[in-house]
């Protein structure tokens, strides 16, 4: 009677203690593919002003806003969308930004990782695509990324690794579509 009075409360706290944490685990998913297709992400966040700065000056955001008479100060927010997401730990805060139209075409859009940086967000890749996808395989402690794109009659591929300052392209694949 004894053990049943201090091993059962001990035991439905254990229990409790591990649904809690399956619960946190869940809140901790992080999106890990993006489209050119979604009109949003999973774990939106706000593009920090450093960040921005950056876009700002990228050369695709530039041509656009003198296509549409607009200086750089007056760069509106609604062309991106921002993920947060962790590439070399769940501690730092890296950021997947989207080009959203007019800055985005037909199933294609402009893809930005940046990584957090102790002097700062870092930019380390920029690429055209349909789809990114972080990967689970690392290179120098940071995934993996996939990038995709599509025309009518292809698929092309490409893995970009981290090489300890940026993203590099280390293999393409291009297939016709069977």
């Amino acid at each position: 009677m004894r053990f049943a009075k201090i091993y059962i409360p001990l035991a439905l706290i254990c229990l409790c203690c591990l649904n809690a944490g399956a619960k946190s685990t869940i809140k901790l998913h992080e999106q890990t593919q993006f489209s050119a297709e979604d009109e949003k992400v999973e774990r939106p966040a706000k593009i920090p002003q450093d960040a921005w700065k950056i876009l700002q000056k990228d050369s695709l955001v530039q041509d656009t806003l003198s296509y549409e008479n607009l200086p750089t100060e007056q760069l509106p927010r609604s062309w991106f969308l921002a993920s947060s997401v962790h590439l070399n730990g769940p501690r730092e805060n890296d950021l997947v930004v989207i080009a959203n139209p007019p800055l985005a075409g037909g199933n294609i859009t402009t893809f930005w990782v940046f990584l957090q940086a102790p002097d700062g967000m870092k930019l380390v890749l920029t690429q055209h695509a349909h789809g990114l996808i972080i990967k689970s395989s690392r290179s120098h402690g940071h995934r993996n990324i996939s990038l995709v794109g599509a025309t009518a009659i292809r698929i092309i591929s490409a893995t970009y690794r981290f090489d300890g300052n940026q993203y590099r392209q280390t293999s393409l694949s291009d297939k016709p579509i069977d």
